[in-house]
């Protein structure tokens, strides 16, 4: 997602090798991102909240062209601005603004204590996290993996610290009861 501005731009390449990740796996639409996040474990970044200039690709980065979807007449869809919500009117700025009014609204402070239960709560880990299909990679997991372990081959140690770049690091769990 961030691949558009930097510091992230460069980050972002120095990650791949020197090149930008493959067109096909970048962050595109926001519609594409949704529906991926529904089976894997991908949240949104504050920066979407705040700054309509993650959206765009301003510098004008070549970040490759996208393989046509399944059934399109389209052939490759060069990866350029995120592809917006009809909503947004195809503006970045609006997306940004009632995104963040959305975040900051009566509903989404009634529901807030869920996902501190998720996040750093009693759903975070265990049979409550599996029942909220709340369980990511065990490498992710602050205890759940240790890069000292005696006995443990380098590439495993490298295949973990790999995990912890390209997905992060669940937070440690703050609660063991509900909110």
């Amino acid at each position: 997602l961030l691949c558009r501005l930097e510091p992230f731009t460069a980050i972002g390449v120095l990650q791949h090798d020197g090149k930008f990740d493959t067109p096909d796996r970048m962050f595109h639409s926001l519609k594409s991102f949704y529906i991926v996040a529904q089976r894997e474990a991908k949240e949104l970044t504050p920066e979407l909240f705040y700054l309509p200039e993650v959206l765009l690709n301003l510098c004008q980065h070549p970040l490759g062209k996208r393989q046509p979807s399944a059934g399109s007449d389209h052939g490759w869809v060069p990866v350029d601005d995120v592809e917006l919500p009809p909503w947004a009117h195809g503006s970045a700025h609006r997306f940004v603004r009632l995104h963040r009014q959305a975040l900051e609204s009566e509903y989404v402070s009634t529901q807030l204590h869920h996902w501190i239960d998720l996040i750093f709560g009693d759903k975070q880990r265990g049979e409550k996290a599996v029942e909220a299909c709340n369980v990511y990679r065990y490498a992710s997991y602050v205890n759940g993996a240790s890069f000292d372990d005696d006995g443990v081959e380098q590439v495993e140690i490298d295949g973990r610290k790999q995990v912890e770049i390209e997905y992060g690091l669940t937070p440690l769990q703050l609660f063991d009861t509900p909110h």
